[in-house]
């Protein structure tokens, strides 16, 4: 009997130990194959950006990720600020004066740190100051032939300007902090 219970411990023991270098061999092996394979990383782009728990795009407190947009596009044009008149603005580029509606509601001017007379892009983040005003007042705070970015957007088939980008140092008048 006593060779009986030895056999059975050391056929149990034999077990044992496979199992305990199967599944050390199995581990070594599972995880050296994981350290191989490449790290994919995504970069974030406008189409895939870094999710986040915050607020989402056209939601209050939404931070854009791409803060430059090329004048040109997108509603960006630049030119030297001639005048406003019966809701119209009109600036200069070169020979060229081109005329755009007025939004009826308001229009902003906001003061920008970037040098306005070289920029290819106009970048968001620089912006330092924001006057509301409407399109009866908008004229008090832009100079004629002071270099201006002008924003503007489709309204019901018609392209209307709502925003002038000017340089801050231009924005230090009595009449623009009123």
């Amino acid at each position: 009997m006593e060779d009986k219970n030895r056999s059975n411990f050391l056929i149990i023991l034999v077990i044992v130990l496979a199992v305990s270098l199967g599944g050390g061999l199995y581990f070594y092996y599972s995880n050296k194959n994981q350290k191989e394979q490449p790290i994919v990383s995504e970069e974030p782009t406008a189409e895939n950006p870094i999710p986040t728990e915050g607020p989402k795009k056209g939601e209050l407190d939404y931070q854009e990720t791409e803060t430059k947009i090329e004048i040109g596009t997108g509603g960006l044009s630049k030119g030297t600020y001639e005048r406003i008149e019966n809701n119209n603005i009109f600036i200069r580029n070169g020979d060229t004066l081109t005329q755009y509606p007025l939004t009826t509601d308001e229009f902003n001017i906001q003061c920008t740190t970037q040098d306005l007379t070289s920029a290819n892009e106009l970048d968001y983040d620089l912006i330092n100051n924001v006057k509301i005003a409407s399109a009866a007042t908008a004229n008090r705070y832009l100079t004629e032939d002071e270099n201006i970015v002008l924003l503007s957007q489709n309204v019901n088939g018609v392209i209307t300007a709502h925003t002038a980008f000017k340089n801050s140092s231009n924005c230090q008048s009595e009449i623009f902090n009123r």
